[in-house]
C-alpha cells in the first residue's frame, strides 16, 4: 500500500489538507491587491500553503512570483531575483522580454544557453553593489508598470521576509514602503517564521511597514480544532457534524451579513455576525495576541 502522507517538500493537490480556510482567506485578500504579513513556525505548513495559493491565484488569472529570501545573502542577488521573477511571471514571450529588460538602467540582462540551445534570460547589476537598493526599487516602479500596461493583477510573495535584516533592515524597509505604497497593480504577501520580528515590523510605530497590511498568522491546526478562541472559529467548528445521533452540543446562531471583501467594514472583519460584538469592534481592527504559546488570535475579547 502506498503510503498517503507526504513529508519533506511542498505538498500539493490531495495531500494538501485542513488549510482550507486560511487559502480562501488569502485568496480574497489578494485578488484586492492587499498586503498579508503572514507569521508562522517552521513545519507549520506556510510554504507549502504559499504554493497551493499560487495554483489557486493563476486559476483566476493573476500572475505571481514567489522568493525565498533565504537564498540570496545580499541585496544585489535579492535585486536581481526578484525583478527577475516579477517581469517573467508578467511577460512569457522572450523577444519581449528580452527587449523589456534592455531599458533598465541600473541592471542589464543576462543571456545563457544550456546545452540543448534553450535560452535563458536574467539579469544583472550594472551599477556598483552600493547602488543595489536604487536598481531594486527601479525593478519594482517597472514591474508596476508592466502590471498596469498588461492590464493583470500580480502578487509578489517574499518569503522568510524576516531575513530582511541582514540587508541593513531598517533602511531597505523604508525604501521599500515608499515605493510599495504607491503601486496599484500589485499585492504582497510578507511571510516569515521569525514571529517576534515579523510582529515588530508590521507593529511598532518606529518602523517603516507599520500597518503597512494586516497580520495573518497560522497556528497548529489541531489547537485551532480543539480549543477555538475566536468567535468566528468557534462557530465553524461548532457547526461540523458529529457522527453520533445521541450527540447534542447548541450550535451559535449566526445572523448579519457577511462583510463584502471588496469594501469591508472598517474594526474586524466578523463584527457584522459576531454575537459578541463590542463598540471597540466597529472602529478597531483586533491584532494578533498570543493567548498561549503557538496559539494566536486576532480578537479584542483578549
Amino acid at each position: 500500500m502506498e503510503n498517503p502522507f507526504k513529508y519533506g517538500g511542498i505538498v500539493r493537490g490531495p495531500y494538501f489538507a485542513n488549510r482550507r480556510n486560511e487559502m480562501n482567506e488569502l485568496k480574497r485578500e489578494m485578488l484586492n491587491l492587499n498586503r498579508v504579513f503572514l507569521v508562522s513556525p517552521r513545519r507549520f505548513g506556510k510554504t507549502c500553503l504559499l504554493f497551493n495559493l499560487i495554483e489557486m491565484l493563476e486559476r483566476e488569472t493573476m500572475a505571481c512570483a514567489y522568493i525565498d529570501l533565504n537564498a540570496f545573502p545580499d541585496i544585489k542577488s535579492f535585486a536581481t531575483a526578484l525583478t527577475g521573477f516579477t517581469v517573467r511571471a508578467l511577460e512569457t514571450n522572450k523577444d519581449k522580454l528580452l527587449r523589456m529588460l534592455a531599458g533598465f538602467q541600473k541592471l542589464r540582462p543576462k543571456v545563457s544557453v544550456d546545452p540543448d540551445g534553450n535560452i535563458t534570460a536574467g539579469l544583472e547589476l550594472a551599477v556598483a553593489e552600493k547602488d543595489a537598493l536604487s536598481a531594486l526599487l527601479e525593478g519594482l516602479r517597472h514591474t508596476e508598470k508592466l502590471a498596469a500596461k498588461k492590464k493583470k493583477k500580480l502578487v509578489i510573495i517574499i518569503d522568510e521576509f524576516s531575513d530582511l535584516d541582514k540587508f541593513n533592515g531598517q533602511t531597505i524597509e523604508k525604501a521599500l514602503r515608499s515605493e510599495i505604497q504607491k503601486q496599484t497593480h500589485i499585492g504582497y504577501i510578507f511571510s516569515g517564521s521569525e514571529q517576534s520580528t515579523m510582529l515588530a515590523m508590521a507593529r511598532d510605530r518606529t518602523r517603516a511597514f507599520y500597518k503597512l497590511g494586516r497580520i495573518m498568522e497560522l497556528g497548529r491546526t489541531k489547537d485551532v480544532i480543539t480549543d477555538p478562541h475566536h468567535p468566528y472559529a468557534q462557530a465553524l467548528i461548532a457547526a461540523v457534524p458529529i457522527p453520533d445521533p445521541a450527540y447534542k452540543r447548541p450550535i451559535p446562531k449566526i445572523k448579519g451579513e457577511v462583510a463584502q471583501p471588496i469594501d469591508p467594514p472598517p474594526g474586524c472583519r466578523f463584527q457584522t455576525r459576531c454575537l459578541q460584538v463590542m463598540d471597540v469592534c466597529r472602529d478597531t481592527q483586533p491584532q494578533l495576541k498570543e493567548v498561549k504559546p503557538g496559539h494566536a488570535v486576532a480578537c479584542h475579547l483578549y
